[in-house]
């Protein structure tokens, strides 16, 4: 379908935060857009989005730092001026507040894209002064490290079943990583405090070691604290007064919403589960999920199965 590009341009940007918005609706309506927006509030927005055969430029431009890459043969950006092909081993990361442009050229499409919100961003880095509208990398396309490419799949995995907590480890590893990885705006600070111990940030820290170490039936507050550079009544204040829960609670939380996605989504034997969850007992793992969700876990299952 070959949408007139004067239509577009008179309507000047459009948000991606809007599907409302004409351009974008009209496309929907011929079943030739799919949007697959999800609003996680205060982390993220993620985008699922598939298009088939139109012929057109988008416009857009938003607040936050996006991440967008394609999941089925090459997706092609205009930013900065230049137009770029993101192959399937590479993402495109960028302030909003730079117009980009989708570029569709009448073939079957599908990409994903993640805009982490500022809000959540200024907390991240707060104790950095930074301001995320400054925030821009010297590129704009990047190649995938193993780290971006696992944490995404966690990330897109686990939008059937939302929870907060599995969200706010996985961004804010997903933000460690590039922030570590690729030079911008922000490097010399982040070299300076890096070099000092100071990033990422004890909490920020502690968020990622509990997503890489969930799994591990002998993870204990001793262990997290050590690792996090703070002795443990410290760590325990501080990651209370950043998060509201205490670590231990954070973790649980963390393994019921990584759970309650694991049997939605897959087939997985609960038994199993349990136990690539962190928990060595069955029975444990069935009281906790049963005490933070109403049902047992098979009962869960079941009721998800009939949804």
């Amino acid at each position: 379908m070959k949408i007139e590009q004067s239509k577009i341009n008179k309507l000047g940007l459009i948000s991606d935060f809007d599907p409302g918005s004409p351009i974008r609706r009209s496309l929907v309506d011929a079943n030739l857009y799919s949007f697959g927006k999800k609003v996680h509030p205060g982390i993220c927005v993620t985008f699922d989005r598939r298009t088939h055969g139109i012929d057109c430029q988008i416009p857009s431009t938003h607040p936050g730092l996006e991440f967008s890459w394609p999941t089925l043969g090459p997706f092609r950006k205009k930013l900065r001026g230049k137009n770029v092909a993101l192959n399937l081993s590479q993402f495109s990361i960028y302030n909003g507040l730079e117009t980009h442009t989708e570029i569709y050229n009448g073939e079957t499409e599908h990409h994903r894209a993640i805009v982490v919100t500022n809000s959540y961003l200024e907390s991240l880095f707060k104790e950095f002064d930074f301001n995320p509208k400054n925030v821009a990398f010297d590129d704009v396309v990047f190649n995938a490290t193993s780290a971006m490419t696992s944490l995404t799949r966690d990330l897109f995995e686990n939008r059937l079943v939302p929870n907060d907590f599995v969200f706010d480890c996985i961004v804010s590893s997903l933000l460690i990583e590039v922030f570590t990885k690729f030079p911008g705006t922000f490097s010399d600070k982040i070299t300076r405090f890096g070099s000092q111990g100071r990033f990422p940030g004890a909490i920020t820290k502690a968020k990622r070691l509990l997503m890489e170490m969930y799994p591990s039936q002998t993870l204990n507050l001793d262990e997290l604290s050590k690792l996090s550079g703070m002795s443990k009544f410290q760590f325990i204040r501080s990651f209370k007064a950043s998060t509201g829960q205490t670590p231990m609670r954070y973790l649980g939380e963390l393994r019921m919403g990584l759970a309650k996605n694991k049997l939605v989504t897959t087939k997985q034997p609960i038994c199993d589960l349990s136990l690539s969850l962190g928990f060595s007992d069955l029975s444990v793992f069935y009281r906790n999920f049963k005490a933070a969700v109403g049902v047992t876990p098979h009962v869960y299952r079941k009721m998800s199965l009939r949804a």
